[in-house]
């Protein structure tokens, strides 16, 4: 669902748009250094497949500096040999999942718990405290070096029930939502999926409802990207203080209202 913006070659270009990053995050700065002394707005980004969830990383990543963390990336990181949860899951696993080098198989240890539930609710008891951890760590990090935005995503921060899970990491949650036609339209082209492959993913995630109600803010993205550019710049360049407070399930509209993972 990676949808990129033009690359700018030319030094006067790049230099504005250096200093146009600068600008936002003084922003930004100001914005966040009011709610109870935290240096960097922490944002947690779900959606469901084929929404644009990297399109609009990517843009912001770009345009404010963030950092971006992805939690599926980190968790595969952190079961690599010699990580912090290799040996806790070659030990849940046994070793008819190690590939020869001794990296997991990871199409299998899928299928396993596919068919387990309680097998991957053991697994994400090993990976869910790991990866809070190191997000943690790579946020202190980064705010060391002056990050002022920092972005985690995950389709797993809202579950159907609309309980949520990992928000000791982010201050507020967006949703980035696309009318599943332009979702299918995405797929086929970016990764050649079937409607049928489309209609099981999306029948497996958790519903647009569910996900309206529990999210801070909604990012339509079903047009054209300049104008989810826009929805992001205006709520992030606004001078609103509530927007590090915890989720509240009222939902913060940054687009049009429009209804609709190993």
């Amino acid at each position: 669902d990676a949808m990129h913006r033009p690359r700018r070659d030319k030094n006067a270009e790049a230099f504005l748009n250096i200093r146009e990053i600068c600008r936002r995050n003084e922003s930004i700065m100001t914005n966040t250094e009011n709610c109870n002394g935290i240096t960097a707005r922490r944002i947690g980004v779900t959606g469901g497949v084929g929404s644009g969830k990297s399109a609009v990383l990517s843009y912001i990543q770009e345009a404010y500096g963030a950092l971006v963390l992805r939690t599926d990336d980190l968790a595969k990181e952190l079961m690599e040999p010699g990580a912090a949860c290799y040996e806790e899951v070659r030990a849940l696993f046994g070793p008819e999942v190690l590939r020869e080098d001794g990296s997991f198989d990871r199409p299998l240890i899928a299928s396993k718990v596919f068919a387990d539930p309680e097998l991957l609710e053991k697994l994400n008891g090993i990976t869910h405290p790991a990866v809070l951890r190191y997000t943690e760590q790579l946020i202190r990090d980064a705010e060391e070096k002056g990050t002022r935005i920092v972005c985690i995503e995950s389709a797993l921060f809202v579950d159907e029930d609309g309980n949520k899970k990992g928000n000791e990491s982010y201050h507020e949650l967006w949703y980035v939502y696309t009318d599943a036609a332009v979702r299918r339209e995405r797929l086929k082209a970016s990764r050649g999926y079937s409607d049928e492959k489309t209609s099981s993913i999306m029948a497996n995630q958790v519903s647009d409802e569910v996900l309206r109600q529990c999210c801070d803010v909604v990012i339509d993205n079903s047009g054209d990207f300049s104008g989810t550019k826009e929805q992001i710049d205006r709520l992030l360049t606004e001078n609103n203080d509530a927007a590090q407070d915890e989720a509240t399930g009222q939902g913060k509209t940054g687009g049009s209202d429009k209804p609709e993972g190993m």
